[in-house]
């Protein structure tokens, strides 16, 4: 009986948001209700409300994002302008505002591939890294180009105009980002392998307590995989120990943003050092902080690497510059971009499904790491 009534439960639930598509009230890439939602709106278990959902999935009519929610899918082509009413290809790049130590020659290796592929590039970026500021990019661009390529904001969600994107299968390839249990396209650099090497030069260099230094709250992936690796590998040799030394997500740009985290650091080091003197070396996740790091030990007296190795994700291209040259991880850029570009093409020609692909990054032995000082 009572599964009988379930029954009755789910199918009206079903009913209902079926009508609600075909009549348009929800569109192609729109939120469907959460199962919280549809428990309260029809007095339901959450069973009964599941079961509702999936009957919808089952029918190809939504598909459901773990964690995201569940979004309408769309049978209609996205709409598109074509300007010059010919068939010259155009490709968007949607990016964060970019730093000199990662990112420029992504962008700058994408345009010379069009160009010498004869295909219309794009660019915005997205300012204020705000998902508003991002889903007006999105819808801007795709307005006019056949394939976008998206380095998605600092954020613990994807945004949900990226999620459309994906559900209407629109050809879209992510940079530096990915979607757990989500089958999108992305590139993103092997972190683990990459971590790896950073912490195998520091152990084999005889540094045994190294301490980590991360963004706190952790946004996106790519640093999480940094993160989560460099602790199992540390906390898998015998004879290592790891502290973790927590930054701020600021704006480097900004000089007063860096003196106020600059003075906050600085705390923090000093009292990290005094609880454990046995730290040789540090491993941070990105280029700026390390330069902060960098200044902080040295205006406590420390030299580097005498006193302490640093290692870092990245670094600006630097020539004949008088410049601190760190030992740090440097992404294939201009790989990156090509194959970026090789994935939106067979998307948008329909030569393939979603890609997922990890690029190899390389060790570079600057001035910042050496053999650990004697205690």
């Amino acid at each position: 009986m009572e599964s009988r009534k379930s029954s009755t439960l789910y199918g009206k639930i079903e009913q209902e948001l079926e009508t609600k598509i075909n009549n348009k009230d929800l569109k192609g890439g729109d939120k469907v209700p959460t199962e919280t939602e549809l428990m309260e709106q029809f007095s339901v278990s959450r069973m009964t409300a599941r079961k509702a959902l999936d009957m919808l999935v089952n029918k190809k009519l939504i598909e459901r994002f773990p964690g995201r929610g569940s979004f309408v899918l769309s049978n209609d082509k996205p709409k598109t302008i074509n300007h010059k009413n010919d068939k010259v290809l155009t490709i968007g790049a949607i990016f964060p505002k970019l730093a000199p130590s990662f990112g420029t020659e992504i962008l700058s290796s994408l345009s010379n591939i069009a160009d010498e592929q004869n295909v219309n590039f794009l660019y915005t970026e997205t300012r204020n890294n705000s998902f508003e500021d991002e889903s007006r990019a999105i819808q801007r661009m795709r307005q006019y180009a056949d394939g976008l390529i998206v380095w998605p904001i600092p954020g613990r969600v994807i945004g949900t105009e990226i999620l459309k994107l994906i559900v209407d299968e629109y050809p879209v390839v992510l940079l530096d980002r990915y979607i757990q249990d989500v089958n999108a396209s992305y590139i993103v650099t092997n972190n683990q392998e990459a971590t790896k090497k950073a912490l195998e030069h520091l152990v084999q260099l005889g540094h045994q307590h190294i301490c980590i230094v991360p963004k706190q709250n952790i946004a996106d992936t790519s640093i999480q995989d940094r993160v989560l690796y460099a602790k199992s590998f540390l906390n898998s040799l015998p004879k290592s120990s790891t502290s973790v030394l927590y930054t701020h997500g600021i704006n480097y740009g900004n000089v007063q943003e860096i003196q106020s985290e600059k003075k906050s650091l600085k705390e923090k080091v000093v009292n990290l050092l005094k609880k454990n003197p046995d730290i040789t070396a540090f491993f941070v996740t990105e280029y700026y902080p390390a330069t902060i790091l960098y200044q902080i030990l040295t205006e406590l007296g420390y030299q580097i690497p005498r006193d302490f190795s640093i290692v870092c994700y990245d670094s600006p291209t630097f020539y004949n510059e008088s410049v601190v040259r760190f030992t740090h991880i440097q992404q294939n850029e201009e790989k990156i971009a090509q194959d970026a570009f090789e994935m939106l093409n067979g998307l948008i020609k329909k030569r393939s499904n979603s890609v997922q692909k990890l690029e190899t990054a390389s060790l570079i032995i600057g001035d910042t790491t050496g053999k650990p000082r004697n205690n």
